[in-house]
């Protein structure tokens, strides 16, 4: 009688738990509402606060006990399945732990610092229980290996980085799903089934109250993130089958990898300070415009750039009909011919480099009596001097490189290209005033090709090797 007794005590048992198995089965079927984070946000900042003092009164000593807090604080207020998270650890255990690894990544030159992530993740997870369920030191452990977590946090930040934030949905999702799938509780797996595509939405919604809120919502952010990553986390059913993670992140990451590659080469590209590299001894100038063809910005021709010769000599190949014939020997005397028949090749001779030059001369001019000199601009350390027998003046700052004289008529005009390759001018520059008017004409300018007769116009070379004509 005794026996049947206990049989059917048995049988009941039995039963009552296939009978929680398939309730649990068909909250699945429907939605989990079982699960939950049910942290208060004036808790949750009072913590924070309590964690910062900690540290800052201690000079980091005690950061081990002020980051115990936030974490008890997190597990304890959360809920899988009905069944309440308990946390363990001790501020102690914590401090001998990061004194441990802090040792061992000194000794081994940095090298240990790779799985100090790991380790600190496993050290959480062996102190996590079931609130009703006995704390037994084993039942719990994460099972996540080194270069599975340096992948994950690598990634994540990758894809954060270069999403300027805007991914941060589906780096939430590929890194719950990676940590829950190593996770094991009480002997019971955890399973993320959360969806990138939902947070998303919860997201925006969040972030347009936190602008109409200037913010305030902000300080909620935490809790709603920790209440979602908790509602979308259950134990791992029976034969229930792991989610994939998804590729989508990857695939959005590798993209707009590239993009950003492509972009910062662009920027670099064009803003490489030509002139600097060449003061330094390396002529990167004439490397990057290597047989570069790009349309000219001033008069509709196409210029190229070769590479110098060992003697200086650099060949600007141009579409100038009217010149076709001309100026077609390099500078080293050989004959230079080129495919296109309308093609002129200039060489560096070419090329009007000054750095003095005479504006007015004096001496050769009848009716001059109070000039015995010339009136001369040279280039002088980081300015223009300008001198003459009644006076000499240095306009300063002009980072001046190279000079040019324009003349029409009475009026004269000093052209000069600074070494950041700018084009200024200042005109009818005299001795008398150091802070006569510079005025800017034209950017990305390297070097000067003169004037042509009975054309107003100042011949320039670009830095992308095109030509352009600067009126006067």
């Amino acid at each position: 009688m005794e026996e049947q007794k206990n049989n059917q005590t048995a049988v009941e048992v039995k039963t009552e738990d296939e009978t929680q198995y398939d309730e649990i089965q068909k909250v699945k079927q429907v939605e989990r509402t079982d699960s939950y984070f049910d942290g208060k946000v004036l808790e949750w900042l009072g913590y924070r606060i309590l964690a910062f003092i900690i540290t800052a009164v201690t000079f980091g000593i005690a950061n081990a006990w002020a980051e115990k807090l936030l974490i008890a604080y997190t597990i304890d207020h959360t809920v899988y399945n009905g069944k309440r998270l308990k946390f363990e650890g001790t501020g102690a255990s914590l401090f001998v732990q990061k004194f441990k690894w802090i040792f061992l990544t000194i000794i081994t030159l940095g090298i240990y610092g790779f799985w100090i992530p790991i380790k600190k993740e496993q050290w959480i997870v062996s102190n996590i229980h079931f609130e009703k369920e006995e704390f037994v030191k084993g039942d719990s452990y994460f099972d996540g290996g080194v270069l599975g977590i340096i992948g994950v946090n690598l990634f994540s930040n990758i894809l954060t980085f270069i999403s300027f934030g805007l991914l941060f949905p589906f780096v939430v999702c590929y890194r719950q799903k990676w940590f829950a799938k190593h996770t094991i509780i009480n002997r019971k797996k955890i399973v993320f089934t959360g969806k990138s595509l939902n947070l998303i939405g919860n997201y925006l919604l969040w972030w347009f109250l936190c602008i109409i809120t200037f913010g305030i919502f902000g300080l909620w952010l935490p809790i709603k993130i920790e209440n979602w990553k908790a509602k979308n986390t259950h134990i791992k059913l029976k034969d229930e089958e792991e989610q994939k993670t998804s590729m989508a992140p990857t695939i959005l990451g590798i993209i707009l990898a590239i993009m950003l590659i492509v972009v910062v080469v662009s920027f670099t590209y064009k803003n490489v300070d030509f002139d600097k590299i060449m003061d330094e001894g390396i002529d990167f100038e004439e490397i990057f415009n290597k047989d570069e063809k790009t349309p000219s910005k001033g008069n509709g021709r196409v210029a190229t750039i070769s590479t110098p010769s060992k003697n200086n000599n650099t060949n600007l190949n141009t579409n100038n009909n009217s010149n076709s014939n001309k100026n077609n020997t390099s500078s080293n005397g050989n004959s230079s011919t080129s495919s296109n028949n309308n093609t002129v090749t200039y060489s560096t001779k070419d090329f009007k480099r000054y750095t003095t030059v005479t504006l007015i001369d004096y001496v050769a001019t009848e009716g001059a009596p109070d000039h015995t000199s010339d009136l001369v601009a040279s280039i002088e350390g980081n300015g223009i001097a300008i001198s003459e027998s009644t006076g000499a003046i240095l306009i300063e700052g002009t980072n001046a490189k190279y000079l040019y004289k324009v003349s029409s008529g009475s009026k004269i005009d000093l052209y000069y290209i600074t070494k950041s390759n700018d084009l200024y001018v200042i005109h009818n520059p005299n001795s008398g005033n150091p802070n006569q008017t510079k005025t800017k004409v034209a950017s990305s300018v390297v070097e000067f090709l003169g004037t042509e007769n009975g054309k107003k116009y100042l011949k320039v070379l670009l830095k992308d090797g095109s030509t352009k004509n600067i009126s006067y």
